[in-house]
């Protein structure tokens, strides 16, 4: 995951963030939000997301096919 901040003068709410964070399959999505609960609930969304991925391949037994382990 990427995540830039930036200000912009000619907005009420200046504050703005991307967020670029790419999948188990390593597809990218990419996120503009002003709202910094927006960003921060992304940013636990992506990481809960790669403590399951994480999880899910300690659990598997080291011969497991390949498919299972995406």
């Amino acid at each position: 995951m990427v995540i830039r901040v930036w200000q912009e003068s000619t907005h009420e709410n200046a504050f703005r963030a991307r967020l670029t964070m790419s999948d188990a399959d390593g597809i990218d999505t990419s996120i503009v939000s002003a709202d910094a609960d927006e960003v921060l609930a992304a940013v636990r969304d992506w990481l809960a997301a790669q403590q399951l991925q994480q999880a899910s391949h300690r659990t598997l037994p080291p011969d497991a096919p390949s498919a299972l382990r995406a």
